[in-house]
């Protein structure tokens, strides 16, 4: 890690633990009371939070998604 990174000590990952804990419960109260969330909305959701790819990469070289 590089001086100029910031450092994220204890209280951070705690909040951000809380707040992911949150909205995990928030989906979770969404489908237990039927309310629509779609599995699309779901999977961006928890793609924002934990930081995954948006898509697969397309090749239209080798004809499919990788």
């Amino acid at each position: 890690m590089s001086e100029s990174s910031p450092t994220y000590g204890d209280p951070h990952r705690q909040a951000v633990a809380i707040a992911r804990q949150e909205i995990e419960q928030a989906i979770a109260t969404l489908k237990a009371n039927k309310q629509h969330i779609t599995e699309g909305q779901e999977t961006a959701i928890k793609r924002i939070l934990y930081g995954a790819p948006e898509q697969p990469e397309h090749h239209p070289q080798n004809g499919g998604w990788s």
